[in-house]
Formats: C-alpha cells, sequence, structure tokens
C-alpha cells in the first residue's frame, strides 16, 4: 500500500516529519470545531483538515466561523449559496473520529446569534481568534503530556 502524503488545507504544502502540524475537525450538526495535535493516523481520517501553521489553523478557523463549513473551496458566495452548501455539507456529513486524538482547542457556535454579531460588528470575534492563537503558539509536542485536566487547553464558546 503506498502511503499518501498529507497537505495543508491552506498552502498544499507538505509534511515532514520535523515539523510540528495541526488537525482540525468540525461537527457540522451543532457548531463545534477542534483543533488537535498532530497525529500521523488521525491525519488521514475522513473529515481531518491538516494544517502546517498557527496562521494557517487560524485561517481554517475564520472561515468555519464565516463559510459555516472547513471545506474547500473558500468562495466568497452569497449568505443564500451559503446556507445551501452548509446544508448540504450536513447532510453528507458524519462527526469525525477523534478517537486517541489530543484535543488543544473547542471551539462552539450559536450560528444565528455570530452571523448577526459578525453582520454588526466583523471584528467581535478577534479576541477569539486571538485566544486560539495564543494558546496554540505556546503549545510544544515535546513537552505536552496528554491529561484530562488540561484538555482541551482553550474552549471557546460564541453565543447570544
Amino acid at each position: 500500500m503506498i502511503d499518501a502524503k498529507v497537505c495543508c488545507a491552506i498552502c498544499e504544502a507538505t509534511r515532514s516529519p520535523d515539523q510540528t502540524w495541526y488537525l482540525v475537525a468540525e461537527n457540522p450538526w451543532d457548531d463545534r470545531l477542534w483543533v488537535l495535535a498532530w497525529n500521523d493516523a488521525i491525519a488521514r481520517r475522513a473529515g481531518i483538515h491538516c494544517s502546517c501553521s498557527v496562521a494557517h489553523v487560524e485561517q481554517l478557523v475564520a472561515h468555519w466561523m464565516a463559510a459555516g463549513s472547513l471545506e474547500c473551496p473558500f468562495a466568497k458566495t452569497s449568505p443564500d449559496a451559503r446556507a445551501t452548501a452548509i446544508r448540504a455539507t450536513r447532510l453528507l456529513s458524519v462527526e469525525p473520529d477523534l478517537t486517541g486524538a489530543t484535543r488543544l482547542a473547542e471551539i462552539t457556535l450559536c450560528r444565528e446569534s455570530f452571523d448577526r454579531a459578525l453582520r454588526e460588528n466583523p471584528y467581535c470575534f478577534a479576541p477569539m481568534l486571538r485566544a486560539l492563537v495564543v494558546a496554540l503558539q505556546e503549545y510544544e509536542p515535546t513537552a505536552h503530556i496528554p491529561s484530562p485536566e488540561r484538555q482541551p487547553w482553550v474552549t471557546l464558546a460564541a453565543a447570544s
């Protein structure tokens, strides 16, 4: 069996073993997203998106917040087209298998409240993204020992 290389969902770079990468997964049914520590086996599972850097995790999360899905292409669409695409994605999607994953962050949105707040002030969720970036920048894979008390490192929720 040929082992497929994993690529960054943003820049399509391929991973070399000495790099710190991240995994991003979503549950489209309850508007929940997870940022996970790198795991070779999990990276190849359905519904898992790979990211080569904290900046690209931030881009994936921002796209998920705005578009309601991690799926590519990252095209600008009208709200009606976006809603149709989200419904289609939800019909075809299942929650990804995160067995054995180390969760670094979890984000949960109330989509209606979030969309309304985003229309009123596009920068209102910048602090949430900043908290995520800071948490991931502090993550050191060599020093990390998974424990229930430390997972997830940061939990962010946006609701009315």
